[in-house]
């Protein structure tokens, strides 16, 4: 008994594929590809043209790729970009009529179900008094525990691509600006500020974009061998912080940041220590899985449960 499928993540950022195959024991991921593609480069509220040219030529990539892994089904997922955006049927249709691609676009509570769902996975030993963060481009979702139960789960409108248009920094930037973005994030965020006071975390774990960043460059051995790494928040303070006051030509010149971030690093990273100024967690660790992989695991335990 076995099933290959095709999934595929239609981030505000970045578009990603997975061919995995399905046995009634397991999964098992055979190729991941990554394409940025920056739906929300001009916010979440409408899909600029050139936004949308590079996610056709993306899906039009991914079907090929499906088509030579020959899988047996595809399932594709739309998130905070596709999901609020005006004309994001102008995507979502074309791709139906040209390439039979379904999207499914999946509202912020789901978002976060699934992320929770893949996180848990690559970090167990990390779930209890945890914050759970996924920065996007349209979105960033929370979930928080209090021992092993969910007490807070929230998908707050402050991707990496709404921050950028709403809040844009000179180059370097400057101290105003930084108070504007935690001013900005403190109201946007106020019950997620509430709830942290109620529940601290012991832990920060976070997934995908940025944080695979910070894995690779704190971490890297460790994060490729194993799903999960772990380190101790001042060293995570002490690569961020000098990092914010650089210029962008500097960036360019960065080891650590890939040039496709270099334009949305700081807000993350920004975004990040907001987070650790407003928590007293002992640890940071990083989550190989997010929703991609959480949508994985539901597909997988409700095909077995099927076939069984």
């Amino acid at each position: 008994m076995k099933k290959r499928i095709g999934l595929i993540d239609f981030g505000s950022n970045t578009f990603h594929i997975i061919i995995a195959d399905m046995t009634k024991e397991r999964w098992e991921i055979l190729f991941h590809q990554r394409d940025y593609v920056f739906l929300a480069q001009a916010g979440i509220s409408t899909i600029a043209d050139e936004a949308l040219d590079r996610g056709m030529e993306a899906v039009a990539e991914f079907h090929d790729i499906c088509h030579q892994y020959e899988v047996d089904e595809i399932i594709a997922v739309g998130t905070a970009a596709l999901r609020s955006a005006k004309n994001s049927s102008a995507f979502t249709t074309v791709i139906r009529e040209q390439f039979d691609i379904r999207t499914q676009i999946i509202d912020g509570q789901r978002e976060a179900d699934l992320i929770y769902k893949g996180m848990i996975l690559a970090c167990p030993s990390h779930k209890q008094d945890a914050l759970f963060m996924d920065i996007g481009g349209g979105s960033t979702e929370f979930i928080l525990t209090d021992h092993e139960n969910i007490v807070f789960q929230q998908s707050y409108p402050i991707g990496l691509g709404v921050l950028k248009n709403k809040i844009p920094f000179s180059d370097p930037i400057l101290p105003e600006e930084i108070n504007r973005l935690n001013q900005f994030l403190d109201q946007k965020a106020d019950s997620l500020i509430k709830q942290l006071r109620k529940h601290p975390p012991r832990t920060l774990i976070g997934g995908s974009g940025t944080f695979d960043v910070l894995a690779e460059a704190l971490t890297k051995e460790t994060f490729e061998s194993q799903n999960c790494s772990v380190i101790a928040p001042a060293q995570v303070r002490q690569f961020m912080t000098p990092r914010i006051q650089t210029t962008l030509a500097e960036r360019l010149q960065d080891e650590y940041i890939p040039d496709e971030r270099i334009y949305l690093i700081i807000h993350a990273f920004l975004l990040i220590l907001w987070v650790l100024d407003r928590t007293s967690v002992e640890s940071v660790a990083f989550s190989k899985f997010a929703l991609k992989e959480g949508l994985l695991q539901e597909c997988f335990e409700d095909w077995v449960g099927f076939r069984s």
